[in-house]
């Protein structure tokens, strides 16, 4: 029996793919025998990302906010079989105190540039192929503060869902993660990280926070698997259940 799991010959663009969730998945994919580009705005990060997968990886530089950028970008990819996107900003706001141009930008980095992205994208996506996004936890439990990114989730979970069934057969999936312990939050200081690690350890189910392999693993089963169409995966290991 074939490998179910096996990547080989397929080429597979991850949008984020310099560090965290991305080059989780990343590396997971180059292992199991994918041609993977991984892309973001960060050329150094790109590079030093890039010197951890095989000869086989390759990255480009994209600004996904910037049309002309993505556009460029799908021109050197040129066909491929599945893209995964987990670039977008993540920031605290105040609804009644910050301007409107705060939330637009929010959207614009998270929702609009993921809309503008899958235009571009479909024309160059092979038969059987997928496209997958990252949404995350304040869409089914928003907090203080998480006004546009609990809206922004939402979108573009609602995105896929109604992709997939406007540009059937091609499948469009969203993981909704949790707790991931990547440098998402190296702007914390250490002390404060092990902390807020700590308290939610005791509080997901499984007694542990999540790891960039574990959205790995989720992406690369929402690529090989094409029956899952439609769908929000949450990788929080019960988290969302309290």
């Amino acid at each position: 029996m074939n490998n179910p799991f096996s990547l080989t010959n397929q080429k597979i663009l991850i949008i984020g793919g310099s560090s965290g969730m991305g080059l989780g998945t990343a590396r997971l994919a180059d292992q199991l025998g994918a041609d993977v580009i991984i892309a973001s705005h960060n050329e150094d990060k790109l590079q030093k990302a890039a010197e951890q997968l095989s000869t086989n990886a390759s990255y480009s530089v994209v600004d996904v906010t910037n049309e002309a950028s993505v556009y460029a970008l799908f021109e050197q990819v040129g066909s491929f079989d599945h893209l995964f996107m987990t670039a977008g900003p993540g920031a605290r706001s105040r609804f009644k105190e910050d301007p409107m141009s705060a939330a637009k930008d929010y959207f614009e980095g998270k929702f609009w540039s993921t809309y503008q992205m899958t235009k571009v994208a479909i024309e160059n996506i092979n038969k059987g192929g997928s496209i997958s996004y990252v949404s995350g936890g304040f869409a089914i439990r928003p907090d203080k503060g998480s006004v546009p990114t609990t809206a922004a989730q939402n979108a573009v979970e609602g995105l896929a869902k109604a992709l997939a069934i406007e540009l059937a057969p091609l499948r469009f999936n969203v993981i909704r993660p949790g707790l991931i312990n990547t440098s998402l939050w190296d702007f914390m200081e250490e002390k404060e990280r092990g902390e807020m690690i700590k308290k939610e350890v005791e509080r997901i189910p499984v007694g542990r926070v999540g790891e960039a392999v574990d959205v790995g693993l989720a992406a690369v089963s929402l690529m090989v698997n094409g029956y899952i169409n439609g769908s929000v995966v949450n990788v929080d290991g019960g988290s969302f259940l309290r």
